[in-house]
Formats: structure tokens, C-alpha cells, sequence
């Protein structure tokens, strides 16, 4: 495990986007404290998503941090289940946002990569 020192919400937000988006068309995952009610949450995420079969790419794109002010990065959430109406699973996937000031953990590329402030 390596550990990230960083100094500024600043930094921590480039440094993780940076991190995020090194996994390439592989599978990362990331560990993040959720801001509305700030529990901490674990996803399984791809970039370079396009077209998927069961989620409509977001507006404006995907892979993008949405809002600069609260540094969100839009990401495909391999392990959404999606279900049909009579409750049958239809496939998997979503997009998510991740608030990068949130980020506690990374894995990508077979390495770990831990914040501390």
C-alpha cells in the first residue's frame, strides 16, 4: 500500500482524478465517504465506457468531472444490478458520481493507494 500525503483539498482532488483515470479500460476501485449522509462507500468502476446495453450515457458525457466547484467525476459502476419490472435481473452497470475530495482509497493496477491529510 502506498500513502498519498497531500496538503490541500486542492491536491487531493488532482491527485485522485489522476489516479482514477491511470486504471485505462480496466476495472479500479475506489473507497469514498458519501457527502449527503457520509458513509463510506466502495465501488467497482470502468472508464471509457461507451454505449452500454443497459444504462444511457449521462449528459454531456462520460468521464468528465461534472462540477468543478464540488470536483464530482462521472464513472460506469460495474456493480449496479439492474432489474426488470417483474424483478428478473436485466444486467449490470450504472453511472456514478464519486466526489473526489471524498476519496479515502484507490486501487487501480494492482496497487493501493491511501489518502492522508
Amino acid at each position: 500500500m502506498e500513502i498519498v500525503n497531500v496538503k490541500s483539498t486542492e491536491e487531493k482532488v488532482k491527485k485522485a482524478k489522476e489516479l482514477m483515470l491511470s486504471v485505462g479500460n480496466k476495472i479500479g476501485s475506489v473507497y469514498f465517504t458519501k457527502k449527503e449522509n457520509g458513509k463510506l462507500r466502495k465501488m467497482c468502476y470502468r472508464i471509457h465506457v461507451h454505449e452500454p446495453k443497459y444504462a444511457k450515457v449521462p449528459e454531456g458525457g462520460s468521464n468528465r468531472v461534472i462540477n468543478d466547484r464540488y470536483s464530482l467525476l462521472t464513472v460506469f459502476d460495474t456493480n449496479k444490478i439492474i432489474y426488470n419490472k417483474k424483478g428478473e435481473m436485466k444486467g449490470r452497470g450504472a453511472w456514478r458520481s464519486v466526489s473526489l475530495e471524498n476519496v479515502k482509497r484507490i486501487c487501480v493496477n494492482g496497487k493501493i493507494y491511501k489518502f492522508m491529510a
